[in-house]
């Protein structure tokens, strides 16, 4: 994985983002693969990834493939970076955090009823 840790990558499949890792760029393209007939259009470079099952997700996830992981092909449409654990600016040593102290008045009586 040549990303430092900071930086998790994302891929797209089953309605979901999954963490991937990224196996191999392929030669073809995916105007190559889906329409070769615009050579104008952009054309987005094709992966071979490796997905992983999500764990401690929501409700409606579902995993359809028989194994924990799973090897795809994928546009770089589909892959997306994402900061890590922990590393955005809020984690900082030494951030100011403050209590912002909002009167109760200031917030519609419908959003109070959520117990």
């Amino acid at each position: 994985n040549p990303y430092p840790v900071e930086v998790r990558i994302g891929c797209f499949a089953h309605g979901f983002h999954h963490r991937c890792e990224i196996l191999k760029k392929l030669e073809e393209t995916e105007g190559d693969a889906v329409d070769d007939s615009s050579p104008l259009k952009r054309r987005h470079s094709l992966y071979i990834v490796r997905l992983h099952k999500l764990t401690n997700w929501e409700v409606q996830y579902k995993w359809r493939l028989p194994n924990e992981t799973a090897l795809t092909t994928l546009s770089s449409r589909y892959i997306r970076f994402f900061p890590g654990l922990y590393s955005s600016d809020q984690h900082l040593l030494g951030t100011f955090r403050h209590h912002i102290g909002v009167p109760d008045e200031l917030w519609p009586s419908d959003w109070k009823n959520l117990a």
